[in-house]
C-alpha cells in the first residue's frame, strides 16, 4: 500500500485596489501545523510571485506573508508616478502601499481559512513536526508546487529558496530546543559540556539528511 497523503485544501483571497486584482492562492492542511511555507500571488489574473507563509502561533489567525525584496509588488507608473522617480518619499510611499496590499490580502485570506477550516471529531492523531521535512520531502514538495502552477521554470528557484529558508529556520529552532535542555543538564552538572554542541549538530542534521528527524 503506497503512502497516505496528508489533504489539502485550495483557498483563495482577493483584493481591487489602484486599478488592479491581487490575488492569493493557498493549499492549506487540515491545521496550521501541517500546512505549507508558500502561497501564490497573482496580479490581474498572472502569476507574479511566491509568499512565504508563517504564523505568529499556531492558529489561522496568527497567519502572515512576506514578499521577498526581489519583487516589486507596486511600481512608480501603477500609483501615477514618473517610472525614474528618485525621490525618497515616493518610494516610501510605494514601500507602504505595498505593505497595505499584501496585509489586505493576509487578512482576506485569514477569514477564509477561519471560516473553511474543518472540525476534526476524530480521535486525535499524532502528527510529525513539520519543522523536520527532510531535504527529498521538502524536494517533492516543492516540485509539487510548481507542477500545480504550469511549471513555469522561473518559479522554481523562488519556492526552492522559501524551503531553504524554512528548513533553516526549523532546524535552528530545533537545536535551540536541545540547547535549552542541555544547559539545565548542564548547571545541575550531568552534563560537561565538551564538544556537545558539535555532536548534537552533527547528529541532527544527519538525521535530517536522512529523513530520520
Amino acid at each position: 500500500m503506497g503512502d497516505v497523503l496528508e489533504m489539502r485544501r485550495k483557498v483563495e483571497a482577493s483584493v481591487r485596489r489602484f486599478g488592479h486584482h491581487y490575488k492569493v492562492e493557498y493549499r492549506a492542511g487540515r491545521n496550521p501545523s501541517l500546512t505549507d511555507p508558500q502561497a501564490a500571488l497573482y496580479v490581474d489574473g498572472a502569476f507574479f510571485a511566491w509568499l512565504s507563509v508563517g504564523f505568529h502561533a499556531h492558529e489561522w489567525e496568527g497567519l502572515y506573508l512576506d514578499l521577498d525584496e526581489d519583487h516589486v509588488l507596486v511600481t512608480p507608473d501603477v500609483m501615477g508616478m514618473s517610472p525614474t522617480t528618485e525621490d525618497t518619499k515616493d518610494h516610501r510611499f510605494l514601500l507602504e502601499t505595498e505593505e497595505y496590499i499584501v496585509s489586505l490580502l493576509t487578512g482576506a485570506l485569514v477569514c477564509v481559512l477561519a471560516d473553511s477550516a474543518e472540525v476534526d471529531e476524530g480521535e486525535p492523531t499524532e502528527v510529525p513536526d513539520p519543522r523536520g521535512l527532510s531535504p527529498y520531502e521538502r524536494g517533492c514538495r516543492a516540485v509539487s508546487f510548481w507542477h500545480d502552477h504550469g511549471k513555469d521554470e522561473a518559479q522554481l528557484p523562488a519556492l526552492i529558496a522559501v524551503e531553504i529558508y524554512d528548513a533553516v529556520e526549523g532546524t535552528g529552532l530545533m537545536l535551540a530546543d536541545a540547547l535549552g535542555e542541555f544547559m539545565m543538564d548542564l548547571a545541575n552538572g550531568r552534563e560537561d559540556g565538551s564538544g556537545f554542541i558539535q555532536a548534537m549538530t552533527e547528529d541532527l542534521l544527519q538525521g535530517w539528511h536522512g529523513g530520520e528527524s
